[in-house]
């Protein structure tokens, strides 16, 4: 949520962790950010976020600006320890 502040984005945390953190526990531990992003806002979160360990998808990102609509552009899954 730092890069989302440094970009100037507003936001809002819902699912689990807000529920949480207001008291009902969840059994998932999943966050969910709700955006209001502008083309521009686009490429500098991207440009902000930019690593190899959380997927950023700027065409999808970029298309769902567009139509003003969810995207599911950003992905960070724990990494499995090898066996």
């Amino acid at each position: 949520m730092g890069a989302l502040e440094r970009v100037g984005v507003g936001y809002i945390v819902s699912g689990s962790i807000a529920s949480s953190l207001q008291g009902e526990p969840r059994s998932s531990h999943d966050a969910d950010i709700v955006v209001e992003l502008s083309p521009t806002d686009v490429l500098a979160l991207a440009r902000e976020l930019e690593s190899p360990d959380l997927p950023f998808d700027v065409a999808v990102a970029l298309d769902a600006v567009r139509r003003r609509s969810a995207c599911g552009s950003w992905s960070r899954h724990p990494k499995t320890p090898s066996s």
